[in-house]
Order: structure tokens, then sequence, then C-alpha cells
């Protein structure tokens, strides 16, 4: 952060556009579906769905705030913690 300083009032600092990115985001979403058959054409599924299955981190991007006392430093999360969902559907 000590590279950056607030330009003058009025003017623009001499930084290049998107020269600063934030860490990755990893999400893996996953969901398994069985059906049981019955007689007459009507069956059910049941339905098994994961969301964030590896529960990895999303961080949000640092502050951009040049002079904040936390500027550059990551203070928050994005996105959910791995969710898991069961549902039973009726197809008929």
């Amino acid at each position: 952060t000590a590279a950056f300083t607030t330009p003058a009032q009025f003017t623009y600092g001499n930084s290049g556009r998107n020269i600063l990115y934030g860490p990755g985001r990893v999400n893996t979403d996953f969901s398994l579906f069985k059906e049981f058959g019955a007689p007459r054409s009507f069956r059910l599924q049941l339905r098994v769905e994961c969301f964030n299955l590896f529960n990895h981190s999303q961080f949000d991007l640092p502050n951009a705030a040049i002079g904040a006392a936390n500027a550059g430093t990551i203070t928050s999360f994005v996105g959910t913690p791995r969710q898991i969902q069961f549902g039973l559907k009726a197809i008929f």
C-alpha cells in the first residue's frame, strides 16, 4: 500500500487501470438423482444437492480506500459456506 497515494484534488493518479486484483474463487456444486419406478407411470425422484461441496472460503476484494487504516486488507467473506439440500419429487 505504500506504493499508492491519494492524488492531488481534481487530478488523476498515474497508476494504470485494473492493475490490482483480488483472490480467485473456487466453487464446486454437485448433485445426485435417483428415480424409483412405480406402477402406472408414477415415479419418485430422490435428489441430493450440494453447493460449495469442498467448503472453500470465498474472500472478498481488498479494501481499495487509499489512505484508510485498513487499505489493501481483506476483511470479509462473500458467498455462502457449504449447503446441502434434499428433495423428493413426485412425477405422474
